[in-house]
């Protein structure tokens, strides 16, 4: 077993790429990460022999099937990466004039609003007179209307984002990765987050990170507090993790817990948040309103325990550790974060939960009380996981199956000149109504809660990347397809509302790109709310068959039958069909 003592001294050779792998395309002159919050303007500069030639977009006359999100993809790679898988299905001439590409996720549209009753498998070329009016720019823009796929299996879907911006790495690239990273030793120090994975994954950021910068500290408010340098006696290295529960403004801390590097409680504290508890989440964070009571310990007092056992020489253990440092309020600036140290089957940007990696790597179950989570148990479980890492080394829990589409739009050779001459990486953006959690340096993301709150900050911000996400969900909304997840959401009034207000913000999306842009927009899955409830079906009988197999022979106590199965896929099979339009803007920027 490796001591905390013994591992926290060790070499910190390499410390500050312990986590970023060999690149997939050859080295070049990165831009500065620290200065990444301020994009710079840029602009592209074509070969000469390239300067009269616009791009050209077509689909392939001998194409007669749908496609699938991972086509969307490799049509997104080849344009603007040096990426040389040739689509199938589409012609693309002068591909490296193309400016930007634009993906807009628009849930809700359905192939009746373009005059198609029947979605088969061929191209439909649209017709303007048989597309609703709220939609009448769309015949302008694109050619066709494209059957798509959703990914998923017979059985489920799958999330749509996550499949359109990973893709799986070659053999050669796996191989590539390997042998640069099969040598490299591993050690406390090592797999502390640098600070661009602290700034990627949102931590607050302490003044004693290396390379740390004054507005990079400056952002976190006021009331944050930072752990000090201090001597002490026993333990070095701590876990720590926190249960939340639900305010108006959102999580707030309910139960810290800390334990010492051979798993001893050092601190458990249940905590009375000043905002009022309007949802106790007790199936995650095991809290109830009975369990709080007489409670008086506050958040400063859990703040003052930790400060003093905790030097800013020291390292913190956890899980996702950001969320539980900003519920705290407190900076640290050694930090080992196990869904770091691990990787999720699919790779970036998804992390794996603390329940599949205790499950994959060390067979023990948790997080499967009724009771809900225990804060202790998770603090000694990612002590378990780390060991585990320093013991069989770096490369141990690492797919290198899947990498992020950003990242390859990045290290790609087709860079972008700024108005200065310098050539830097190019960049993504995506913006959504999904928790701004971070994509690595190569992508921004902001939270919204409109639809046109998303397109007035794609305006604003698309200037300074190449490729952007947005996503649109009021039209979903409207059909209850999907249901808001913050109150601050707009609800349209009705269904033609709501086709009115999208083709005005497609229309704005439109005009405000400049000339050779290509834009892509996928309708995503249909309506999911039958599937769904055959899939609780499904799993309450799942359940108590693994409790007791007997109960296969009383499936009626749970009306699930094989017929109920065959509904199942036939509705997973119908919530898979999409429309989709890629087209290019062949006008200047208006």
């Amino acid at each position: 077993m490796v001591s905390a003592e013994e591992g926290s001294s060790a070499s910190t050779n390499g410390s500050s790429s312990a986590l970023n792998e060999a690149p997939l395309d050859p080295p070049r002159r990165k831009r500065n990460l620290s200065n990444s919050s301020l994009p710079q303007p840029r602009f592209r500069r074509r070969k000469k022999k390239f300067e009269s030639i616009d791009p050209k977009l077509s689909l392939r006359s001998n194409f007669v099937s749908e496609i699938d999100i991972h086509d969307i993809r490799d049509l997104i790679l080849y344009t603007l990466t040096s990426y040389n898988k040739e689509p199938q299905w589409v012609d693309l001439g002068n591909r490296r004039a193309v400016e930007k590409v634009v993906f807009v996720h628009a849930r809700g549209l359905e192939g009746d609003d373009f005059g198609v009753e029947k979605l088969g498998v061929q191209p439909q070329r649209l017709e303007a007179d048989k597309v609703r009016k709220d939609l009448d720019l769309f015949p302008s823009v694109f050619h066709h209307l494209i059957p798509m796929r959703m990914p998923g299996s017979n059985k489920a879907i799958y999330p749509l984002f996550t499949s359109l911006v990973t893709f799986p790495l070659s053999k050669k690239e796996k191989q590539k990765i390997f042998q640069h990273n099969r040598d490299r030793k591993v050690s406390l120090n090592s797999l502390c987050l640098t600070l661009e994975r602290l700034q990627t994954n949102g931590y607050p950021i302490h003044e004693d990170v290396s390379g740390s910068k004054t507005e990079m500290i400056d952002v976190s408010p006021e009331e944050y507090r930072s752990t000090v340098k201090f001597e002490h006696s026993g333990s070095k290295v701590f876990a720590l993790d926190c249960e939340m529960c639900l305010s108006d403004n959102g999580k707030v801390l309910t139960r810290t817990s800390m334990t010492d590097w051979d798993g001893r409680v050092v601190i458990d504290e249940l905590v009375k948040p000043e905002e009022e508890i309007v949802d106790y989440v007790t199936q995650y964070s095991g809290i109830s309103e009975e369990l709080l009571k007489g409670v008086t310990t506050t958040l400063k007092d859990v703040q003052d325990l930790i400060l003093a056992k905790v030097s800013s020489d020291d390292i913190l253990i956890g899980h996702s550790l950001e969320s539980d440092l900003d519920v705290l309020k407190i900076k640290h600036p050694n930090v080992i974060d196990t869904s770091q140290c691990y990787d999720h089957p699919r790779g970036p940007p998804s992390k794996p939960s603390l329940k599949y990696l205790m499950s994959t790597y060390l067979k023990k179950s948790i997080h499967d009380k009724p009771t809900g989570h225990d804060s202790v148990e998770d603090c000694t479980s990612c002590l378990e996981l780390v060991k585990l890492k320093l013991e069989k080394g770096y490369l141990f829990g690492k797919t290198y199956s899947m990498a992020s589409m950003f990242s390859r739009i990045s290290n790609c050779n087709k860079m972008v000149t700024t108005l200065e001459g310098e050539k830097i990486p190019k960049t993504s953006l995506v913006i959504d109504y999904s928790s701004p959690l971070k994509l690595g340096p190569e992508a921004e993301r902001f939270q919204c809660c409109t639809d046109d709150e998303v397109v007035d900050t794609f305006i604003e911000k698309s200037e300074f990347h190449d490729f952007a996400y947005l996503r649109l969900e009021e039209l979903e909304f409207a059909k209850e397809w999907n249901f808001p997840r913050d109150s601050k959401c707009h609800i349209p009034e009705s269904e033609e509302k709501a086709y009115e207000e999208f083709g005005r913000r497609f229309k704005k999306i439109y005009e405000s790109l400049p000339k050779n842009s290509m834009i892509i927009v996928c309708s995503g899955n249909g309506d999911m709310s039958r599937m769904i409830e055959l899939q609780r079906e499904c799993k309450a009988f799942q359940d108590a068959f693994r409790k007791n197999p007997m109960i296969k022979e009383k499936s009626n106590e749970f009306d699930w039958t094989e017929e109920k199965v065959e509904e199942l896929m036939k509705e997973v099979e119908e919530v898979r069909k999409a429309v989709c339009f890629v087209g290019l803007k062949t006008a200047a920027k208006e």
